[in-house]
């Protein structure tokens, strides 16, 4: 701030200085020497103070708190962009105010949004220490001007900063951490809300639990969709809808992925039946157990390792049973007892041609039974 145009003469505190000064230097200014140097600081701090206030009178225009930053904080007095437009603003208020009314509102306005610039450019160097990528989620995307228990530590730590870095360098680096613990909570409750639109169950399984951040076909969709998202949702909606439908697809898959991985310890093909053809999800004894299974696994797979070896052996068990009524179920069509054998007592599953034929009627029924119906009968 030009000195001139600090006003000086209308401070009583700098003109009561002034005039000590000028006593000191008419009674001896040699004797008096740092008196006066000591005073003539003075008077430069007062200065500096004024032209301090205003700056801040001449900037009452700008939000005080561009994105929750207070405006003395940000560097406007070091960015060309602002500093060349304030210039400007200076010169056509000095030459008609009036008349440059409409050149002055539209400059406030591209200082605002300046500070609004700097102020976000700040905030993402005070928090340069965090995750960018927070379970995957842009930093900037996140609520974190919006969360009161992540502002409050921020705030603490500013605290601490100003106070001292060195000393306080271990509650820093605590409180840091607790910060980032918060951004990637933020982070999952964002996550879990954006996926809103999917099963949260999936063939039984919670969502929370499938692998879709390490599935790079899930997020490509899930990127896309976001893309659609912010360009118009609106004028978008029916390729929403759609990428909506494949990722919920794309999350059922996983989630019999995983059940079968889940599952790996089961026989494969009970009783000669495919795993995944038994009605395991709708059996509440199996998924009791594996309820179980997965809360002693949770705990303490080590610890409970006998318990856990018991529980599989059951659930084997159960299996089996449930493989032998889906057999029962799908020879309900044969005479259960042939030239008075009952049907179980047969060697069925030991005879190459009949499972040949039993294999087969399968296939057709799978493929169309109205179509094959004859074949099948057959």
């Amino acid at each position: 701030v030009p000195l001139r145009e600090v006003p000086l003469d209308d401070d009583s505190k700098f003109l009561a200085m002034e005039l000590e000064r000028k006593r000191l230097m008419d009674e001896d200014p040699r004797k008096n020497a740092q008196k006066i140097a000591d005073l003539e600081k003075d008077m430069n701090d007062r200065a500096h103070e004024l032209a301090r206030e205003k700056k801040l009178a001449d900037r009452a225009f700008l939000d005080q708190n561009p994105e929750g930053v207070p405006l003395r904080e940000l560097p406007l007095d070091e960015d060309p962009q602002f500093v060349a437009m304030e210039q400007e603003r200076k010169q056509l208020m000095d030459e008609d105010p009036r008349k440059n009314a409409r050149k002055i509102a539209d400059l406030e306005k591209k200082m605002n949004d300046c500070a609004h610039e700097l102020a976000r450019a700040k905030k993402l160097a005070d928090r340069a220490f965090l995750d960018q990528n927070p379970e995957g989620v842009p930093l900037r995307e996140l609520p974190l001007d919006d969360d009161s228990k992540f502002l409050a530590m921020e705030e603490e730590r500013k605290r601490l900063m100003d106070e001292d870095p060195r000393k306080n360098a271990q509650k820093i680096a605590d409180l840091e951490e607790e910060m980032n613990d918060r951004a990637h909570e933020l982070a999952r409750e964002k996550k879990l809300a954006d996926r809103a639109f999917l099963d949260q169950n999936p063939e039984g399984v919670p969502l929370r639990e499938l692998p879709l951040d390490e599935d790079p076909e899930f997020l490509e969709m899930e990127q896309e969709r976001k893309r659609l998202m912010d360009e118009d949702p609106r004028k978008n909606a029916q390729k929403i809808a759609d990428l909506e439908k494949e990722m919920n697809d794309r999350a059922h898959e996983l989630a019999r992925e995983k059940k079968l991985a889940d599952r790996a310890f089961l026989d494969q093909n009970p009783e000669g039946v495919p795993l995944r053809e038994l009605p395991l999800d709708d059996d509440s004894k199996f998924l009791a157990m594996e309820e179980e299974r997965k809360r002693l696994m949770d705990e303490d797979p080590r610890k409970n390792a006998q318990k856990i070896r018991s529980l599989e052996k059951e659930m084997n068990d159960r299996a089996h049973e449930l493989a032998r009524e889906k057999k029962l179920a799908d020879r309900a069509f044969l005479d259960q007892n042939p030239e008075g054998v009952p049907l179980r007592e047969l060697p069925l599953d030991d005879d190459s041609k009949f499972l040949a034929m039993e294999q087969e009627r399968k296939r057709l029924m799978d493929e169309d039974p109205r179509k094959n119906a004859q074949k099948i009968v057959d």
